[in-house]
């Protein structure tokens, strides 16, 4: 059985905050503001098989996180020196290395090598 929640939205004249009718308030940053701008001035509309195109775009992005385990041998100094660094962002130590890779991978610094 589908259950649709329906939620009253509401926000400020400068569109600087919304609420979904449920008590909580929430800060537009420049690109939602503009977002609520244009969805009610009509720049948006809704594509006629919405269903199967959330279903799609689902899919899409399932598939884009999707994670496969590797193995790596490194020194344990090494090791302990990410385990720092990732517990002082609070972060456990294989999300800091899946960052610096996937930050590596994107172009984001680079190695010397």
């Amino acid at each position: 059985m589908d259950i649709d929640i329906i939620y009253t939205l509401s926000y400020n004249e400068n569109c600087e905050e919304f609420s979904l009718g449920c008590g909580e308030k929430y800060k537009l940053d420049a690109e939602e503001k503009q977002i609520l701008k244009d969805v009610e001035a009509g720049k948006f509309v809704s594509v006629p098989n919405v269903k199967q195109e959330i279903a799609r775009i689902q899919r899409i992005a399932r598939a884009q996180f999707k994670t496969k385990n590797i193995n790596l041998r490194l020194s344990e100094k090494d090791v302990n020196a990410l385990k720092e660094k990732a517990a002082a962002n609070s972060l456990p130590y294989q999300t800091l290395v899946a960052t610096l890779i996937r930050q590596y991978l994107s172009g984001k610094f680079k190695i010397i090598l």
